[in-house]
């Protein structure tokens, strides 16, 4: 949890994300005929917008998140990557939308919201919660319509078959504010608080709705990140995300805690924008041969 000697621009962040008032879209760049799909998609929010791209990032919020998590990381990323993050019902420009709590149910929508996205070459990054939602849409997507990902990142998370069991332990409410390190200066805001309560419980009865069935491993490489101070996911759980991938697994431990994308962002970021342009080039050389 931050305490007053964390820099500011960090709390800054940390209490942007929780902030459930409506934005207006921003993804409405694309003149083709799928810019009607794209202009009444809430799921899914760029915030800057870049036809030139020629690759773009999906990002997946963590539990009582939002994709305002997400909202400086086209400035830390290189120019050919759009950033474009998932907005789960119930939260920012989604508010008066109803939450979903059945897991199949909302991977489905995602897929749908995200179809019109996916004339480009594509990655996925997923926070704690949004790892699992980020693995599942990918393995969807690969079964039912031969698309995937050129790469999988994940942060914060037990691999898929074991995250059903995991889901089934009881926290406390103290504990998964810890755990989200949601500063103090929200915890004492009552209407704060009030409005965000029902997105954690709406998000934590989307987790229990979880289960894990047995399936291919994905074509795609992973890439795996865990926090070196989190006391909820461990390295070697996090290393057992290596079996579903008949590609490349790596695993970096970043300095903080469950949170890490938070203090150690701009190291994850040239993690990511490293995998990312090496993909990406090759892919270009080979549509050049």
């Amino acid at each position: 949890m931050l305490n007053q000697k964390e820099p500011q621009e960090n709390l800054e962040l940390i209490v942007h994300q929780y902030d459930t008032f409506p934005t207006a879209p921003t993804n409405i760049y694309n003149p083709n005929t799928l810019q009607v799909k794209k202009l009444i998609n809430n799921w899914v929010i760029c915030r800057q917008p870049n036809k030139n791209a020629r690759l773009r990032l999906f990002c997946f919020h963590h539990l009582g998140g939002s994709a305002s998590t997400y909202r400086n990381w086209s400035n830390n990323l290189p120019l050919e990557i759009e950033v474009c993050a998932i907005q789960l019902p119930g939260r920012e420009n989604f508010t008066l939308t109803k939450p979903i709590t059945n897991f199949v149910q909302m991977t489905q929508k995602v897929v749908e919201a995200l179809i019109p996205y996916l004339d480009k070459p594509f990655a996925f990054y997923g926070h704690s919660m949004g790892a699992l939602i980020a693995f599942e849409i990918a393995y969807l997507l690969q079964k039912q319509y031969e698309l995937e990902p050129v790469h999988l990142f994940v942060g914060s998370l037990w691999a898929p078959h074991a995250a059903t069991s995991a889901f089934k332990r009881e926290f406390c409410l103290e504990e998964i504010l810890n755990f989200l390190e949601i500063p103090q200066i929200l915890r004492n805001n009552k209407k704060n608080m009030d409005k965000l309560m029902p997105i954690f419980k709406a998000d934590f009865q989307l987790l229990e709705s979880y289960t894990y069935s047995l399936k291919e491993p994905l074509n795609c490489p992973i890439f795996a990140f865990g926090g070196m101070q989190d006391s909820l996911v461990s390295k070697d759980e996090l290393s057992q995300w290596c079996q579903h991938t008949y590609n490349l697994f790596t695993l970096q431990m970043l300095a903080g805690q469950h949170m890490f994308l938070i203090k150690s962002q701009a190291s994850l970021l040239k993690a990511i924008s490293k995998k990312l342009i090496k993909i990406n080039a090759s892919t270009l050389s080979r549509t050049q041969i």
